[in-house]
């Protein structure tokens, strides 16, 4: 049996992208091995989850308002495009 990992959500924002609002959950795993962008998208109730770097987790605390939401972007801009978030 397996031994589950909880993890921290740190931080939560609600983001526009190209008219759709979507709520994005920045987490860390409790040990601190492994971050965690968890989105939902507002209007169809998808989400999805993506890992990344403990840098780009500090890069993240930094971004604020519109360049938050081109960063995010980024990692999520492929799975919008697919309907997948």
């Amino acid at each position: 049996m397996s031994q589950m990992i909880g993890f921290n959500i740190y931080r939560t924002e609600r983001i526009s992208l190209n008219g759709v609002n979507y709520t994005i959950r920045f987490t860390s795993r409790k040990d601190g091995q492994e971050y965690k962008l968890l989105v939902s998208n507002e209007s169809n109730d998808k989400q999805a989850s993506y890992e990344f770097t403990e840098e780009t987790a500090s890069d993240f605390k930094h971004y604020h308002g519109e360049e938050l939401q081109e960063q995010v972007a980024r990692f999520i801009e492929g799975d919008i495009k697919s309907g997948l978030v």
